[in-house]
């Protein structure tokens, strides 16, 4: 899953009040661009609204396929047990045990 990061604040921060408390605030642009990185992702810096506008438009969902490798063995199971009930079901058939 690919994570696009959006900056917005100053690296240097503030100090706000929130609900009669006061909370500092500060952008960690590296966190921001180590995470869309690793997420195949990227990172994007809001100065204003208008830049913020901009990075809302240029983020379009976009569907990527990868191939993956299917596991058997739990087929193969299921496929297996299935025989077993069917072998096990002609067989009590066939001696007449089936009442």
């Amino acid at each position: 899953m690919r994570i696009y990061t959006i900056g917005v604040g100053s690296t240097e921060g503030t100090t706000i009040k929130v609900e009669g408390m006061n909370v500092h605030t500060q952008l960690n642009e590296p966190l921001l661009a180590y995470v869309a990185e690793t997420s195949g992702g990227r990172y994007y810096f809001a100065g204003d609204t208008t830049g913020l506008r901009r990075i809302y438009n240029d983020l379009e969902p976009t569907l990527s396929i990868k191939p993956e490798e299917l596991e058997l063995t739990s087929l193969l199971a299921g496929l297996s047990i299935l025989v077993l009930l069917v072998g096990g079901a002609l067989s009590m058939s066939w001696f007449g045990r089936v009442i």
